[in-house]
């Protein structure tokens, strides 16, 4: 077994370990024998360390399919966005005690799907066409798969809001969801939700949030082409480690192998 798929089991070992640990908590706390977190934020922890769990295989399996081969360093940043989100963001309620962490977790998050994006362009490109404009292609189609990415994500949670009565699009403040009920009906004095949403504030309250989110996607996509391109000039060798094809990475690894063959000899 490679180095690299040793990492990669123990990492996502120690991962579904722990998201599986909140899952649990969460849960019980909807059956009523726990009481770690309200009804609404146990549901939307259960849809969160889900789809955590989910999205982690998820390198593997496009490795599989396109026939490429990532860097573990993608590996470690998808874990460690996920834990921001997911642990921090949603279990410690960093959403709403910590300022803009939604949006620092969103222009990070689009930066390193527009620089995976760059880098998918490229790795094709350079199999299968000899132009002139690859680097120009390569970052136009980064730049707006990162955003796409970002917009399915935003269709998700659209879908697990309406579904389970969760929040992940943040589309309530996080006072009012105390007097939400588990079939999602508001319980509380209906003055008070009449005076929020009366107002602008109010009225804009989720729009404003999912707008800004894709402001903030932009800005990250834009930060992540620039850093795939600089990379791409600056240090073309790091770029392909990011990124190679299963026989090129058989081949720098028997090569590594032997250098360290050779090492331990001398």
């Amino acid at each position: 077994m490679s180095s690299k798929k040793k990492a990669r089991i123990i990492l996502y070992s120690i991962e579904e370990a722990l998201f599986g640990t909140i899952l649990i908590l969460a849960l019980l706390t909807i059956l009523g024998v726990a009481n770690v977190w309200d009804m609404a934020e146990a549901k939307l922890m259960v849809v969160a360390t889900l789809t955590a769990m989910c999205l982690l295989p998820l390198v593997p399996l496009v490795e599989k399919i396109l026939k490429v081969d990532f860097s573990i360093i993608v590996d470690i940043f998808i874990c460690v966005d996920v834990c921001l989100s997911v642990l921090l963001g949603e279990a410690f309620n960093f959403y709403y005690d910590v300022p803009n962490w939604d949006k620092i977790l969103h222009f990070f998050g689009t930066a390193q799907i527009a620089f995976l994006g760059f880098l998918l362009a490229t790795f094709f490109l350079r199999k299968t066409n000899t132009g002139t404009h690859q680097l120009l292609f390569a970052a136009i189609f980064g730049f707006f798969f990162a955003i796409a990415i970002e917009s399915l994500w935003e269709v998700y949670e659209f879908t697990m809001d309406t579904l389970t009565g969760s929040n992940m699009q943040k589309y309530m403040p996080e006072s009012f969801l105390q007097y939400i009920d588990e079939n999602g009906n508001w319980i509380g004095d209906e003055a008070t939700l009449i005076e929020f949403y009366s107002s602008q504030a109010g009225r804009q309250y989720a729009v404003h949030d999912t707008m800004w989110d894709i402001i903030v996607d932009s800005l990250g996509s834009a930060a992540g082409i620039s850093v795939a391109l600089l990379i791409t000039y600056q240090k073309p060798e790091w770029a392909t480690r990011f990124l190679m094809s299963h026989q090129e990475a058989i081949a720098l690894e028997a090569a590594e192998n032997e250098d360290t063959l050779s090492a331990d000899e001398h």
